[in-house]
């Protein structure tokens, strides 16, 4: 088990747990986001709070930005920053303790990500080799399935049978000769390499290089460029399928061959079975329960899959989930906004404005990258954090101040500061005014102590005639 593997797999029983009683993925991720909610709450709860303690500090930091007003140098700006962290330390304020609720939602959302896009091992807990064995199921179905269109064959029912010597053969739907399928291992990846039966009855390599949608053959180096293909399905556009993907083909698969009277042209859990032979970890699921194991990535009998992901390429049901993510992300951000501190400074007020426009794009350019399922995560989590935000306001609300209670109280401020100087005896520098109050003006030369005159002395009684 890999460290991904060891992080991921804890937060995963929550999403399996709730998937396999209810029958719903939809389901199994708002209880993700519930649970994930809850146990970020202390921490919303603490930056609430800070948000709290940073309003009250608000009358200060004015009266200190007053105080710089109107000079734009580098060398103003950055003693006024100074003051003003000074301010923060001295009230044991920090600005950055709030982000920490922030900084976690990133690896939280990394760590559904992973859980989402595998969801035969996080979800429905098979290992590594029945996972390989899935998949190569899906790759042999799916070539079988390319060469009867290709050879303008109806097709039938698929057949795959295992030799003793461990290849699988299965039967061309149209020339009624056998196909050999042998597993080899190239380059670190595992190759499925297809021979095809001659007129001698002998097996040649398959001059068919199969990628979905597209079949080349060449006459020169046929057998050196073609005939093997990854142990892996694809999608119709030659790309090959996520594992999140390959969800609701095996549910539809189980499904239609569970109906009375109707079978698919192959079954998986029969060719699964014959990998799984091969395999002692996977004999444990050779009677695969597909319906049983695998998540319910539908929603709206099947207009949704959540496991793929939004393509414009294909229209369908499936771009709402980038729509109703721009839309929820907005309302969210301004929502949550009436009910937050926010800073009054006019660059923060600048920033916070362009990133209300920008991350909701962001995220819909996102959920064009990843399986439906995370945006809609993302959807919940922008429904349901203006509600969480709202109770804390409620709870804790963030003073809020009218111009002259800010007046009065930046006044009472600076009043306090120089009071504190004279208490000191720091010679004061001459203030032409509050606005352009400088430390670097030069000091005010202090006026030269009168010269010290002789006090009279009371006249003696001898005059100054009887001294002659």
């Amino acid at each position: 088990m890999d460290l991904i593997q060891l992080i991921c797999t804890p937060f995963s029983y929550i999403v399996s747990a709730v998937n396999s009683w209810t029958g719903s993925y939809l389901l199994a991720l708002l209880a993700f986001t519930l649970v994930m909610k809850f146990v970020l709450f202390p921490l919303s709860i603490k930056q609430q709070k800070n948000s709290v303690r940073q309003a009250k500090l608000r009358p200060r930091e004015e009266a200190i930005r007053a105080k710089y007003a109107g000079r734009n140098d580098k060398k103003t700006q950055q003693k006024m920053q100074q003051e003003i962290m000074e301010m923060y330390q001295e009230e044991k304020f920090s600005p950055l303790s709030g982000c920490l609720p922030l900084l976690i939602q990133l690896p939280l959302l990394i760590i559904l990500y992973s859980i989402v896009r595998q969801p035969l091992m996080y979800t429905a807990r098979y290992n590594s080799a029945e996972i390989d064995a899935l998949r190569s199921t899906m790759a042999i179905t799916e070539y079988y399935d390319a060469r009867a269109a290709l050879d303008g064959a109806k097709g039938g029912d698929f057949y795959l049978e295992r030799t003793d010597r461990g290849e699988y053969r299965f039967l061309d739907p149209k020339t009624g000769k056998m196909n050999r399928v042998l597993a080899e291992e190239t380059e670190g990846q595992k190759i499925l390499v297809f021979y095809e039966e001659d007129k001698d009855g002998k097996f040649k390599k398959d001059a068919l290089y199969f990628v979905k949608g597209s079949y080349t053959q060449t006459e020169k180096g046929a057998e050196k460029a073609f005939g093997g293909i990854p142990a892996y399905p694809f999608d119709k556009n030659g790309l090959r399928l996520e594992e999140s993907a390959m969800i609701s083909p095996l549910r539809d698969n189980a499904a239609l061959w569970a109906q009375n009277g109707e079978k698919p042209a192959y079954n998986y859990t029969e060719v699964y079975a014959l990998f799984a032979e091969d395999d002692a970890s996977c004999r444990s699921k050779a009677d695969l329960k597909l319906l049983e194991t695998l998540p319910n990535f539908e929603l709206f009998d099947g207009a949704i899959d959540l496991g793929a992901t939004p393509k414009f390429e294909e229209m369908n049901w499936l771009l709402v989930i980038p729509l109703l993510t721009l839309i929820t992300s907005y309302g969210s951000q301004w929502l949550t906004r009436k009910f937050t501190y926010q800073p009054q400074t006019a660059d923060t007020q600048s920033s916070m404005r362009m990133m209300n426009v920008f991350m909701p794009f962001v995220s819909v350019w996102i959920s064009f990258m990843v399986p439906a399922a995370l945006a809609v995560y993302w959807i919940m989590q922008n429904l349901i954090t203006p509600l969480q935000q709202i109770v804390l306001a409620k709870c804790w609300p963030v003073p809020k101040y009218s111009e002259e209670e800010l007046k009065k109280l930046k006044n009472e401020y600076v009043a306090k500061q120089k009071g504190r100087v004279d208490k000191k005896s720091i010679p004061a520098p001459k203030r032409r005014s509050l606005v352009y109050d400088d430390d670097e003006d030069e000091e005010e030369t202090p006026a030269p102590a009168p010269k010290k005159t002789k006090e009279p002395t009371e006249e003696s009684p001898i005059g100054k005639a009887d001294l002659k």
